[in-house]
């Protein structure tokens, strides 16, 4: 589980990006890939994007 912080609180273990993270983790995805695939999907500012720093620092 992520820390409880400002900048991890988008990936909450109980969250759908949580989810999707680990599917791809999974998939065996880097969190480079990861995060450029969400970054495509949604528009900027979206609650759904996160940097790849977001994710290493939530693995």
């Amino acid at each position: 589980m992520c820390p409880r912080n400002r900048v991890n609180s988008k990936l909450h273990h109980e969250g759908i990006l949580f989810a999707v993270m680990r599917h791809f983790l999974g998939q065996r995805w880097s969190p480079e890939q990861i995060a450029l695939t969400l970054g495509r999907i949604f528009p900027k500012g979206h609650e759904h994007r996160v940097s790849h720093e977001t994710i290493y620092n939530c693995i």
